[in-house]
């Protein structure tokens, strides 16, 4: 395990940041819009025997997935958005799973290594939200992003940081993001639990 997933030597926020939302999005598979259709040993379930309220209700929150991630950049150039459901739920759910873990391990945990000065300007919340983004910098060439967009089941990079972070009022709080501005949307917030 190396950076930027983790390194024994970043502040803690940094590596929940990184490695706890990679863990908390694969766990996330399990119950996001293809897990759904599947019991605990991995048998698939009959739509019959779903309570179509809660069925329903999934499908919603599954639709506003769909809708912010189509709508995102109003960008011609995206992937099928219905192709990386999966992926931006996971994404989204990953990022809360892992903030939650975070806030868990600090109150057991008071004491963090003392920071590099570069990140002495940081809040362990916005440290915490750093480590995420991190782990998606990344440069595609014009030709990089058209293979990407036909052939991957995630959303582009900066759609993996952004709408996550957009639908989750932690971050807004720690950056104090105005209500009302692309990253703190009430009404636009997505969120699957």
């Amino acid at each position: 395990m190396h950076s930027p997933w983790f390194d024994s030597t970043f502040p803690q926020p940094l590596n929940f940041g990184a490695i706890g939302t990679l863990i908390g999005h694969e766990i996330s598979h399990g119950f996001d819009s293809s897990g759904f259709h599947f019991d605990e040993n991995g048998d698939r379930i009959d739509q019959k025997d779903v309570d179509k309220e809660t069925y329903k209700k999934m499908e919603e929150r599954f639709e506003c997935f769909i809708e912010q991630y189509n709508n995102y950049e109003n960008n011609k150039l995206r992937p099928n958005t219905r192709f990386t459901l999966s992926e931006n739920i996971a994404d989204n759910a990953g990022i809360r799973a892992s903030y939650k873990a975070w806030k868990l391990f600090t109150t057991s945990q008071r004491k963090f290594k003392n920071l590099e000065n570069s990140l002495n300007k940081f809040t362990d919340e916005q440290m915490f939200f750093i480590g995420n983004a991190f782990t998606y910098c990344s440069v595609m060439t014009e030709e990089d992003a058209n293979n990407y967009a036909k052939t991957d089941n995630h959303a582009f990079p900066k759609a993996r940081v952004n709408l996550p972070l957009s639908n989750f009022q932690a971050f807004a709080n720690a950056f104090e993001c105005p209500s009302g501005s692309k990253m703190n949307n009430n009404e636009q917030k997505c969120q699957l639990w």
